[in-house]
Order: structure tokens, then C-alpha cells, then sequence
């Protein structure tokens, strides 16, 4: 093989321009271009979006991960085609997200035992940019579909994260009793992990179920209760370093607990 590329013009590299017939560039020592080694071009493809991407060039970075995607689901490459799909969910709003985090669900579906894992992930996702969209029935269906496929799983955090958002989901769509039951068994389940493991995790997801059943209270005209629980979340999050890593968390809770304080006022 050359260690010339035959695509890429003076002082480039394959990240800035591809074509067919490149052998050896910056980004690898195999060849991208050649159709017989499809796993190598499609790691070649993903490394090029990525680079655009970081370039500031989303417009190119989203027309490879397309090709990257398209190329991918042709060659049976189904976990590249997933994560083609999640870059391109990186590239676009909330409102462009669900047709790509459809598409690797697709993806995870065809590729059977070997891509199984994700479907729990991409389920949740998937709901995710629902509840961004305000669209609640949708973001429901999805988490309880994440639900299932992380019950599946038989991992003990997985699962219980799945199963608080359901009880958000559930809260959202004004089943309260469901989503009260729910999530009060989540928060006895994530205090329970959270005694196994000294990791900050479980006690976030405690603090975040607690978060919910205040708002729960406080939809119920039970703002003294709503209050206790959003204070106790709030102080949870500030255990667990939001003040640092997510500020815009606690900005949302302290004006959540403005709303409830005003409405405990008035009662």
C-alpha cells in the first residue's frame, strides 16, 4: 500500500476530504476506501464526522454520519449503524432527534443478541426526546418499552433509573396515583443501592424521585408536603456536585420551590 492518499490534497487528510481508493491516511493503517474491509470504512467515516463536527462544521458532519448510516445498514454493520444514529441525534434539535433514534432502534432490532443491549438505552432515548417535545404519551410508551428491555438486562441501576422514568412519565400524564406508588417504591429502591454502593448515582436518582413526588404534591394542592421533599431533593443535588456540573438543575428546583412556597401561602 501507498502512504500516499490518493483523495486528499497537500497538507490534508482523509478527516477533510474522502473519496474511494485511499489506502493510508492520518487516521488509520488499513484501507479505508477499499469496499472489502466495510468495518474499517465505517470507523473511517465516523472519524471524519466526529472531525468535522469538532470543526464547526455540522452540515458536513451530518451528510457523513448519513453515509455512514446508509453504508452500515447495507453491510449488516448494526452496532455502527446504531452509533451513526446517535451522532446524528448530536447534530440536530429535539425535534429532528426522533426519526434518528428510530432508525437505531431499527438497527439494534436486525442486529438480534449482538445489539440487544442497546435497545434499553435507545428506548429511553427515545423518550427523552419526547419529554423535551412536551409530547407525554409518546415519552411514556418509550420508557415503558426501556422498562422492559432493561428488566431484561438484570442490571440493578439500570433498572431502577427505567423505572423512575416511567413514574415521571406517569406524573406527566396525570395518572398520579400510578406515578406516586411508582415512584415511592423507586426512591425505597435507589436508597436501597445507594447502601450497596458508595457511588453517587443511586443517591441522585433518590434525590431525583423525591423531586418528583414534591411536584406531585404540589399538583395535588399539598404544598407543605411538596416543599419537604423538593428541599430534601435540593439538598441531595448539592451532595452529589450539581452546583458544579448541572447549575441549570438547581436553578429549576429553586424555582420550583419559589412556586410551591408562594402556594403554601396562599393555602
Amino acid at each position: 500500500a501507498s502512504d500516499k492518499c490518493g483523495t486528499c490534497p497537500p497538507g490534508e487528510s482523509f478527516t477533510d476530504n474522502v473519496g474511494p481508493g485511499c489506502t493510508l491516511c492520518a487516521i488509520g493503517q488499513y484501507s479505508v476506501g477499499d469496499d472489502t474491509l466495510p468495518l474499517g470504512w465505517s470507523r473511517a467515516l465516523g472519524v471524519r464526522g466526529i472531525y468535522q463536527r469538532e470543526r464547526g462544521k455540522p452540515a458536513e458532519a451530518k451528510k457523513t454520519f448519513e453515509i455512514m448510516y446508509e453504508y452500515c445498514v447495507a453491510k449488516g454493520l448494526h452496532s455502527r449503524a446504531i452509533d451513526a444514529t446517535h451522532h446524528l441525534a448530536i447534530l440536530v434539535p429535539p425535534a429532528e432527534q426522533i426519526p434518528y433514534a428510530l432508525k437505531g432502534i431499527k438497527a439494534a432490532e436486525d442486529g438480534g443478541e449482538a445489539t440487544a443491549g442497546w435497545l434499553g438505552p435507545l428506548w429511553n432515548n427515545l423518550g427523552n426526546s419526547y419529554h423535551d417535545l412536551e409530547r407525554w404519551d409518546e415519552a411514556l410508551e418509550a420508557f415503558e418499552k426501556a422498562e422492559h428491555y432493561h428488566d431484561k438486562s438484570g442490571r440493578p441501576m439500570a433498572m431502577m433509573i427505567a423505572d423512575w422514568a416511567v413514574g415521571r412519565a406517569l406524573r406527566m400524564v396525570g395518572r398520579l396515583d400510578e406515578a406516586e406508588a411508582r415512584l415511592t417504591e423507586t426512591e425505597a429502591w435507589a436508597q436501597k443501592l445507594e447502601a450497596e454502593d458508595s457511588g453517587s448515582t443511586a443517591k441522585e436518582f433518590r434525590g431525583m424521585c423525591k423531586h418528583e413526588l414534591g411536584l406531585l404534591d404540589g399538583t395535588r394542592g399539598r404544598p407543605a408536603e411538596g416543599l419537604k421533599k423538593l428541599r430534601a431533593a435540593r439538598a441531595i443535588y448539592v451532595e452529589v456536585g450539581y452546583p458544579d456540573h448541572w447549575p441549570k438543575g438547581m436553578t429549576i428546583i429553586d424555582g420550583e420551590i419559589a412556586e410551591l412556597e408562594k402556594q403554601a401561602k396562599g393555602s
